[in-house]
């Protein structure tokens, strides 16, 4: 079938010559492709786009209410939905994943997956169909001056990217005539997919300075899958504007945080002791917009870090960092005391780093994409993925080999694997694997150590990033050294392994017959294939990175009186201190609760929700 996806066929011959040959095809399907022939025997790599999405139930909307202007939304809070205060919609997928050089953390994308987390429609491989759509709450512009909406996008980021025959649209309600006209629409194919670019849209109509009027950003693609990504920023609608106001003053943190420790996003508590912890993280943020005269004076060393939800160790910055290097991607070296860390632990432990900036952060901008949150898990598995699929992979040659290099940091036994499946296209749920170790040798594999007897089927998943265990067909498997772990395909039919596209590849994958070995094009990809030691796990799911948004305080800002709605929790021990770490309040509270703290002096103050191991912070701002 014809797409309009690139085909790289690379011929590798077996006289010591290598032919290798890139043709560019325009084409519309499930993948893109990468064939690698070596006599007779071909063996194909297949990246595939996702057609299913796996998320939560999708939340009841709370948009009955006309709001006012300013309409802003950063996408820095919940992963998964949009607001469902600004929103009367829940399509489209806030996450921090898909975009590159975003200016904040936290992006809106929109796809060819409906709010579900599946594809549209399977069979609509056109763009000539609106695809995810998302609507405003109803808005009141009958007082407004001048306004005008924007924002910044971004053509596919790490997802697929769009072509010149898609195209992302604004529509605005006509409220007399009850009606969506066209005000704005751009085509893909004109960016590089880490470009931002900004659109200005103006209101200033006598038609939509109306009480009820509404927007809708949507996007023309193919129905069938994750396709014609557009990722979605710092949006806003505001009186007194004009074409010429594209400009954010924001530092903002960007990047979810990387691991705390060397090689692993994950290892087994049992091998803690071992493990190597990091001294040191790089926050990566940006100071967004014209910088003032001297700079803007930001504390970047701040910091909380938690065990199983009680603080071991912090600290609150009076280092004034300045500079003039805005608009671009900027790195702190952020010292954390990761010496505090209990690791001679008896059971699963989870440790929590948060951390934010300070100083004109709390005055300039947004808040809430100030701070970020990065939980470590120590259960009983290894893991060099951040838990995100972008794609997925699987080979359409038969009886062939997918591993990667493996090297335990003490010798173990290994019980089985923990895999991700997501959905590409027609069900390969009956697409049959073995699980193969292939010893170490000559910085290849060698001899195959174990082959499961067993035949294993993909299960794809029922919940937002969710692993299904494989136990082995044995009591364990001892490694005491380096191997090579994967599957062994048996069918044509590709499998749809998860495959991390934004983490930073330390272990090539390789594929081939058992004989001739081959590195993967994916070169900065993981696979989402985890060992895991001694048990079968109890719980397989686990949640993005990116911070989930567990609660909101409303209003804020506030005089000091304010709710604390919990969105995963029907009660938590709420703290509030000021950011010197000083506590003035503590206790437990109930969803939904009223909080008087009106005899606070005003600020900003950070307030820390913990319910169990798990630690949930944001910030207040009290106006008396």
């Amino acid at each position: 079938m014809i797409t309009r996806k690139s085909l790289l066929i690379r011929y590798c011959l077996k006289q010591n010559q290598i032919l290798l040959a890139s043709l560019k095809m325009r084409i519309k399907t499930l993948f893109i492709l990468s064939m690698l022939s070596i006599s007779s025997v071909a063996q194909q790599e297949v990246i595939g786009v996702p057609t299913y999405r796996p998320q939560s139930p999708a939340p009841l909307m709370k948009t009955g209410d006309t709001l006012n202007l300013p309409f802003k939304d950063d996408f820095s809070g919940a992963v998964g939905f949009p607001n469902t205060r600004r929103w009367s919609d829940a399509k489209g997928y806030v996450n921090n994943t898909f975009p590159i050089n975003q200016p904040s953390r936290g992006v809106l994308t929109l796809d060819g997956l409906n709010e579900g987390g599946r594809a549209y429609d399977l069979s609509h491989a056109g763009s000539d169909t609106l695809a995810d759509v998302v609507t405003s709450a109803f808005l009141d512009l009958s007082t407004a001056t001048s306004p005008y909406l924007n924002f910044m996008y971004q053509e596919g980021g790490y997802g697929e990217a769009p072509e010149s025959n898609d195209s992302l649209v604004v529509d605005f309600w006509h409220v007399d005539s009850a009606r969506w006209e066209r005000v704005w629409s751009v085509r893909g194919g004109q960016l590089q997919n880490d470009e931002w670019r900004w659109a200005a849209i103006s209101a200033n109509n006598p038609k939509w300075l109306k009480d009820g009027f509404r927007f809708r950003i949507g996007t023309y693609g193919a129905l069938n899958g994750a396709f014609d990504v557009w990722n979605i920023d710092y949006l806003s609608m505001e009186s007194f504007r004009s074409p010429q106001d594209t400009v954010i003053e924001d530092p903002a943190v960007t990047l979810p945080l990387p691991s705390l420790i060397d090689k692993f996003t994950q290892v087994p508590w049992f091998h803690m002791t071992n493990s190597q912890f990091k001294s040191s993280l790089d926050l990566l943020y940006r100071r967004n917009g014209p910088a003032p005269v001297g700079g803007w004076q930001l504390y970047l060393r701040n910091y909380n870090l938690y065990q199983d939800g009680s603080v071991i160790d912090g600290n609150v910055d009076n280092t004034v960092n300045s500079s003039l290097d805005h608009n671009q991607n900027l790195t702190y070296t952020l010292p954390v005391a990761t010496g505090s860390i209990n690791k001679s632990v008896t059971q699963e432990t989870n440790v929590t780093l948060e951390t934010w900036l300070s100083g004109d952060a709390n005055a300039v901008g947004i808040q809430k994409n100030d701070t970020i949150v990065h939980t470590q898990r120590f259960s009983n598995v290894y893991a060099f993925d951040d838990g995100s699929a972008e794609r997925v992979y699987g080979l359409t040659q038969s009886n062939s080999y997918i591993l990667y290099r493996f090297q335990p940091l003490l010798s173990d036994t290994v019980k089985g694997f923990q895999m991700y499946f997501g959905e590409a296209g027609a069900n390969q749920s009956r697409s049959p694997f073995q699980i193969v170790v292939f010893n170490f040798q000559n910085n290849a594999p060698g001899t195959i150590r174990y082959l499961s007897d067993s035949i294993y089927y993909p299960q794809y998943a029922g919940a937002q990033n969710q692993f299904y265990s494989y136990e082995l067909d044995t009591s364990g498997l001892y490694i005491n050294g380096t191997v090579y772990i994967g599957v062994k395909q048996l069918s044509t039919v590709p499998l749809t392994i998860g495959l991390d596209r934004n983490t930073d590849s330390l272990n090539q994958i390789i594929y081939g017959d058992g004989v001739n070995w081959f590195p993967s094009l994916e070169k900065n990809s993981h696979l989402m294939m985890r060992p895991y030691f001694k048990y079968h796990p109890t719980d397989i799911s686990v949640r993005e990175w990116d911070e989930v948004e567990r609660a909101v305080i409303y209003p804020n800002p506030s005089n000091g009186i304010f709710r604390v709605k919990l969105n995963e929790w029907t009660s938590a021990n709420l703290s509030v201190l000021d950011l010197s770490g000083r506590i003035y309040w503590s206790d437990e509270i109930q969803n939904g609760e009223e909080i008087d703290l009106s005899s606070l002096d005003s600020g900003v103050y950070l307030c820390r929700l913990v319910n169990g191991s798990e630690v949930y912070s944001l910030k207040i701002i009290i106006q008396n």
